[in-house]
């Protein structure tokens, strides 16, 4: 049974990130990225304080994405229905356009 895009993004909304849910989202995320990253050892990070512009190797994105959240902009809607960890200090990066840019790459935002 194929899934749409939507459906591999439903682990980012999840608030547990210690769930297995959210776990497995970002192990496939991981793996997505590593895969589409070419020859790259290192990935761009989506967490909630690196907001794309790092890139480290998998593993500290893993410990980061657990720790301390995805960074994950809704398309449609209010930022505050996403039930996403959206922080005033993520909304006022300077560079929340670059991360916009690098998430859409991802097939995050």
């Amino acid at each position: 049974m194929a899934t749409n895009r939507s459906s591999h993004k439903n682990w980012m909304t999840i608030k547990n990130r210690w769930s297995k849910q959210y776990k497995q989202g970002v192990e496939s995320f991981i793996e997505f990225a590593m895969v589409n990253s070419g020859a790259q050892a290192k990935i761009w990070c989506p967490c909630i304080d690196c907001l794309n512009s790092k890139t480290p190797c998998s593993e500290v994105v893993r410990i980061h994405l657990i720790l301390k959240g995805i960074f994950f902009l809704q398309t449609t809607g209010e930022a505050s229905q996403s039930g996403c960890p959206l922080t005033d200090k993520v909304l006022s990066r300077s560079n929340l356009g670059e991360a916009k840019y690098y998430a859409r790459g991802f097939g995050l935002a």
